[in-house]
């Protein structure tokens, strides 16, 4: 990924414009923990956020003003999260990976982050950058987390391939089980690259064992099977890949698609993994006009309980 200095020092990440919706998602659900978790009730559980794909912390893109916003350069994950447990009350933990192929680049990153993590004093002391390779910084990761207390994990990678589903798989396994609360599970928001999906997935042995967890055989079943329902390529993949994170969650995954700048290809799949309602509250309320299309799945119900519930000013706090 290209990068690019800016006047007063900082270094952001050359991104496409519609890279912005997957920040707006991932902000979004953190104002849920920031005005509605941290701000009702007398019990306001600690929170943790671990961003296992890091870069510089900003992103710019110079075309924004062809699509009606004069908004160039913007906070990436990392910074929404640091952002997010700074406003929190009770925050635990902020966990940044940052890794580079280039050793240069890496350490520019991990750089990058430590300076523009300074505008957060009160999450500073207490935020873990590391700048290893997936498969080790999970290892890593899993050190700092306190499965007793509520933790968002964001797995935003460059290419599908980038998250092998073992790693999916290890972080949903954190669980405790909570007096009076049952069990409790790690928050996934995934970024799921369904492109490069697309255009290997019938393919690419390496590519389906890798990302989405299956060997060849049980994989060319599944596919077959949805297209056979007279699913396309991309509908099929996200729909296998949903029913896994259902059966690690009980529940099914949220579910929007996100399209390039030409609004005519879909670039990638935001899958967010939750057993709390606040997820599902999230889409029903704020009604999140830069997302294209957006899949409920069975959470239509409580959803419309949620909103329902708001618009008679009854509040959310029985929700969290």
């Amino acid at each position: 990924m290209d990068c690019i200095e800016l006047n007063d020092g900082r270094i952001c990440d050359i991104v496409p414009w519609h890279t912005k919706q997957k920040h707006v998602f991932i902000e979004k659900y953190f104002e849920i923990w920031e005005n509605n978790v941290g701000r009702t009730g007398k019990f306001k559980p600690f929170l943790s956020i671990f961003d296992l794909y890091s870069s510089n912390g900003w992103c710019y893109c110079d075309d924004t003003d062809k699509y009606g916003d004069s908004e160039k350069i913007w906070q990436g994950s990392a910074l929404l999260s640091a952002e997010c447990l700074e406003k929190y009350e009770h925050s635990k933990k902020l966990f940044l990976n940052t890794y580079h192929e280039n050793p240069e680049k890496r350490s520019q990153q991990k750089k990058s982050l430590n300076q523009a993590l300074q505008r957060f004093p009160k999450i500073f002391n207490d935020t873990i950058i590391r700048d290893l390779p997936i498969s080790e910084s999970i290892d890593e990761a899993i050190k700092y987390l306190d499965p007793n207390w509520p933790s968002i994990w964001i797995l935003d990678p460059c290419a599908a391939s980038h998250l092998p589903w073992e790693i999916v798989e290890k972080i949903a396994n954190q669980q405790a089980i909570i007096p009076n609360f049952g069990i409790r599970k790690p928050e996934m928001i995934i970024n799921l690259m369904t492109s490069g999906l697309q255009r290997n997935v019938d393919r690419s042995e390496k590519m389906v064992k890798t990302a989405l967890g299956f060997n060849k055989d049980e994989w060319e079943e599944k596919f077959d099977q949805k297209l056979d329902v007279g699913l396309n390529y991309r509908e099929a993949i996200i729909d296998i890949y949903g029913e896994k994170l259902k059966t690690l969650y009980d529940r099914p995954p949220i579910i929007t698609e996100v399209y390039d700048t030409t609004q005519k290809a879909i670039v990638y799949c935001l899958f967010l993994c939750t057993d709390s309602k606040a997820g599902h509250y999230m889409f029903k309320v704020n009604k999140l006009q830069e997302f294209k299309n957006w899949v409920m799945y069975e959470w239509g119900n409580t959803a419309d309980m949620i909103a329902k519930r708001k618009s008679l000013g009854l509040g959310q706090k029985t929700l969290f």
